[in-house]
């Protein structure tokens, strides 16, 4: 089997600053970007067809920039480990290297606040296994059903009890979190490949502007995955782009 894989990240239409980063076949951004000018795109071989993550930044000033700088420069270089390992194990101890990269900065500032969402995918063999912090979600798009499989680290439920709409859910986890105010708890699991499956790791720039109907119907219509990355981002920056936009699309063929 083949990965296919693209990768698209933009400012939005009113931010004039990218916090958002991204690790895809090697590549991450510079601590100060304006997003990709393109689309990058790449085609991995099974059993080793690679890893890839979305890291959204958090912060005043230049800070968020930099918590996703450094945790897309941690996973980069646990990546090029040879013993880097993708089981839960791994991405538990890869999490906790980057929250401590993070809270390394915010020490070097009067911890001053920053943090950023993570979101990882990996593959080895007939497997992809995942990994989340905040609200950077993945999804599944699987014979025309699409799931978030991905965990919302969030007061979300919290909020509906209380029957408050007003207000975007809060992060309950992410990195930058120094261990003596919690302890991280990043989510992991791990799924068979099937041929035709398409995964979807993407900023809340993305799904704060297009809900998951929308996103189901673009990933049916659209069959090359280059082109369905694109027309995402062009939907979200016509429904508004009110963030930065980051989109990782993985499609699995024979």
């Amino acid at each position: 089997m083949q990965l296919n894989a693209v990768c698209a990240c933009c400012t939005g239409k009113i931010r004039t600053n990218n916090e958002d980063n991204f690790f895809f076949d090697g590549i991450y951004l510079e601590e100060e970007n304006n997003g990709l000018q393109d689309v990058l795109s790449a085609k991995k071989k099974f059993p080793n067809a690679g890893c890839y993550a979305v890291f959204d930044g958090m912060g005043g000033e230049a800070f968020g920039e930099k918590a996703a700088y450094l945790a897309a420069k941690t996973l980069a270089e646990y990546v090029a480990l040879k013993n880097f390992q993708t089981n839960e194990k791994g991405f538990i101890d890869i999490s906790m290297k980057m929250n401590s990269e993070v809270c390394k900065e915010a020490e070097k500032r009067d911890f001053i606040r920053m943090g950023s969402t993570t979101a990882i995918i990996s593959f080895y063999g007939n497997k992809a296994s995942i990994c989340n912090l905040g609200d950077s979600k993945i999804f599944l798009f699987r014979n025309g059903i699409l799931s978030q499989i991905s965990k919302n680290h969030t007061d979300e439920i919290l909020l509906k009890k209380q029957g408050i709409r007003n207000r975007k859910p809060r992060l309950k986890q992410h990195l930058g979190i120094h261990p003596s105010e919690m302890i991280i708890e990043p989510y992991c699991k791990e799924f068979e490949v099937f041929a035709k499956d398409k995964y979807l790791l993407c900023s809340d720039g993305l799904t704060d502007m297009l809900d998951a109907k929308q996103i189901h119907e673009i990933l049916e219509k659209n069959e090359n995955v280059k082109q369905t990355t694109k027309i995402l981002l062009e939907t979200a920056l016509r429904e508004g782009g009110r963030d930065n936009i980051t989109i990782i699309l993985l499609e699995v063929v024979l």
